[in-house]
């Protein structure tokens, strides 16, 4: 497909001729020829479709940061075996040691996949699966 060509527009802030994505002159979000321009103009990047902060922001929990972080630390205070499993098997993933597949162990779904420790003394030993599978191995495991 070709790509349509980009679109001449001129800086709000210092008046300087820049090209544009066609998709963002067509909605207006095209102002500004740099981001020191768009940070004189105000701060914020006008491309940005959600607040950054409160009720607007999509990972807004009915509560503050702080508390948040007073979870995670209270959780990895009580739990540091699960929490260095959890940090070699990021660790292995990046250095290329462990290989995340395409699909999910269970039912097979090319999906985003977790890594589920059945014994988190063997860190590396883990099971690839979906959120849905994993939800559900849990689940049953607290019902037994």
């Amino acid at each position: 497909m070709p790509q349509k060509p980009s679109v001449p527009r001129v800086c709000a802030v210092c008046s300087k001729s820049f090209l544009a994505q066609p998709r963002d002159a067509a909605s207006g979000r095209a102002k500004f020829c740099s981001r020191q321009c768009c940070g004189a103009a105000g701060g914020k990047r006008t491309n940005q479709t959600h607040p950054q902060a409160g009720r607007g922001n999509f990972n807004w929990r009915h509560g503050d940061h702080d508390n948040a972080m007073r979870y995670v630390a209270k959780w990895t205070a009580a739990n540091p075996e699960k929490k260095e499993a959890h940090r070699l098997v990021s660790w292995a993933l990046r250095r290329g040691n462990l290989v995340k597949p395409r699909a999910c162990e269970e039912c097979g779904r090319e999906v985003r996949l977790d890594a589920h420790h059945e014994d988190y003394a063997k860190p590396w030993h883990v099971r690839w699966l979906c959120r849905r599978c994993h939800v559900r191995h849990h689940k049953a495991k607290k019902a037994a």
